[in-house]
C-alpha cells in the first residue's frame, strides 16, 4: 500500500515538472507569454487537480462534493 502512494508522489512530481518546463512554449504563441509565471502556476494547479481525478478513479474512492 505505500508504494501505491509513493508511485503517486513521484508521478505528481514528474507532470508538475513537465508542465512547469513546457508552459512557457505553450503560452508564447497563444500571446500571453507575459503572463509566463501565473500560466506555469495555473496549468500545474489544473494538471495537478486531473492527476488526482485519475488516481482517485483507479482507486476506487468516490471524490468529495
Amino acid at each position: 500500500m505505500i508504494w501505491r502512494s509513493t508511485a503517486q508522489i513521484l508521478a505528481s512530481f514528474v507532470v508538475a515538472s513537465v508542465v512547469v518546463w513546457f508552459s512557457p512554449l505553450l503560452l508564447g504563441p497563444l500571446g500571453l507569454g507575459e503572463f509566463a509565471f501565473v500560466g506555469q502556476l495555473g496549468l500545474t494547479v489544473l494538471a495537478l487537480s486531473v492527476l488526482d481525478r485519475v488516481f482517485r478513479r483507479f482507486s476506487g474512492s468516490s471524490p468529495e462534493h
